[in-house]
């Protein structure tokens, strides 16, 4: 849920029509902090931490007994 509260306020979300939508992805992740975006923000400083989050997270949902979310 914290997560959930930082981006109600603090995310903005705004598109463009892009042909190559990649390739703006790469610039504003080289331009912006923008730490929950793992794949190419290697050099942020959060991208460990929430590596292993994830992966724990991931571990969690795999484990006997846990409950599988509706259609997956």
């Amino acid at each position: 849920m914290a997560v959930t509260h930082w981006m109600a306020d603090n995310a903005r979300v705004r598109w463009v029509e892009q042909d190559e939508p990649w390739a703006m992805e790469s610039q504003f992740v080289s331009r912006f902090d923008l730490p929950l975006n793992l794949d190419q923000n290697r050099h942020n400083a959060f991208n460990g931490r929430l590596n292993e989050l994830r992966a724990q997270g991931a571990h969690h949902r795999r484990a006997p007994g846990h409950p599988r979310p509706a259609g997956g």
